[in-house]
């Protein structure tokens, strides 16, 4: 009898957890809905426009360098935005422009980006309505700031800060606003852009395997000059099959011939695609070229293939990372690393000149005749070969 009662008991009070439990549930799941759909949210929107709605917009730095750069947006008929024209610049980084600037070759996408903070802006967070002490957020006075004009002959001033302690924003205010906003890092980062980071500084690359001109100039070394001569033949044919590409010498010794794949092993190092990159750009308006020994550059080096060129000077050493160098068809003034280039200076010929003499069908071949002696005609004078 007492099991009976004790087992009915137990009962009892499971069932009465299982109702308390389906009821806070219930309860539960008709709260979250509201509690989520009424959730605050930190963003406020600070400047929602269009990209069109822009005339003008200058950007300034104070920190790390001093920076100042003026763009005037572009508008096709349609009224749709067609780039930007850069009209002033200057820095104190050492890249340096002028007050008509209109013919530099910039980066649309980069000045794109620099556009959305003054145009569609959204703060992470309002901190205060009015601080008190300004400075304390790098904010007095600011490290960047941004002013756009726009169609309607409005304008509005943007201020960025230092970043806070997570580095994940940066303090931000608006002139004539005297609240206190944090700014997404990503977002804040577009305000510090200099000449440098907008000046195009791409170069193209080349398919090595489809390599048809090689020009190598080492100050105070003969020049080698290479060129794809495809010739119809069977030879060749087969050749080209197995890999063994031959380029057809020019300078320094004319005549003679070279396998592609033993320069491209030994001085590009790929097989497939050579590519170089500039690290920035030093001058872009450089007033003459002796400064970074580029009037007799200490190399010079053109690549192309069927569809590209690539055509770069070195000059002398930045500092022991970096060259100056200069890219074919471009004005400015640009730095590479040296260890990008490095094998490119004491190309040798003799490492990878073709040594064959003559390579004909055995079949073709009635006889072979050497004739040694003074009657020979004398051959091109060659280069010194590598000491033994």
């Amino acid at each position: 009898m007492k099991q009976r009662k004790k087992a009915l008991i137990t009962l009892a009070v499971f069932a009465a957890l299982i109702a308390i439990y389906l009821i806070i549930s219930n309860i539960a799941g008709e709260e979250d809905p509201a509690a989520s759909s009424s959730a605050p949210t930190k963003t406020v929107s600070l400047i929602s426009l269009k990209k069109t709605d822009v005339d003008t917009m200058t950007f300034k730095t104070n920190d790390p360098v001093q920076s100042e750069m003026t763009f005037k947006q572009k508008l096709n008929e349609e009224g749709a935005s067609d780039g930007w024209i850069l009209t002033g610049s200057s820095s104190t980084a050492g890249t340096s422009g002028s007050a008509g600037d209109e013919d530099l070759d910039i980066v649309t996408s980069m000045v794109d980006s620099m556009a959305l903070g003054v145009y569609s802006l959204t703060a992470a967070e309002k901190l205060s309505d009015a601080p008190e002490d300004l400075a304390q957020y790098g904010l007095a006075p600011p490290r960047a700031f941004a002013t756009a004009v726009y169609a309607d002959g409005a304008s509005k001033t943007v201020m960025i800060g230092k970043q806070t302690p997570s580095q994940e924003h940066y303090y931000m205010m608006l002139e004539g606003d005297p609240a206190l906003y944090t700014l997404e890092s990503y977002s804040g980062d577009r305000f510090f852009n200099t000449l440098n980071s907008i000046i195009n500084k791409s170069l193209s690359s080349i398919n090595v395997q489809d390599l048809r001109y090689v020009y190598l100039a080492e100050r105070g070394k003969p020049e080698i000059e290479l060129t794809y001569e495809p010739e119809e033949d069977e030879i060749t044919e087969q050749m080209e099959a197995a890999g063994m590409i031959v380029l057809a010498m020019s300078k320094p010794i004319e005549g003679r011939e070279i396998y592609l794949s033993n320069f491209i092993d030994r001085y590009l190092e790929t097989d497939s695609t050579y590519s170089l990159y500039l690290d920035e750009c030093v001058d872009a308006r450089p007033d003459g070229l002796a400064q970074y020994g580029l009037d007799d550059p200490a190399l010079e080096l053109v690549l192309r293939d069927a569809e590209n060129e690539l055509a770069i000077t070195i000059g002398d050493g930045q500092n022991e990372e970096n060259y100056y160098c200069m890219v074919a068809g471009r004005p400015y003034v640009y730095s590479i690393s040296k260890s990008s280039v490095q094998l490119l200076f004491g190309v040798d010929i003799f490492k990878f000149i073709a040594r064959f003499v003559a390579l004909e069908q055995i079949n073709d071949v009635e006889s072979i005749s050497l004739q040694v002696g003074p009657e020979l005609p004398a051959g091109p004078e060659l280069p010194a070969g590598p000491e033994l």
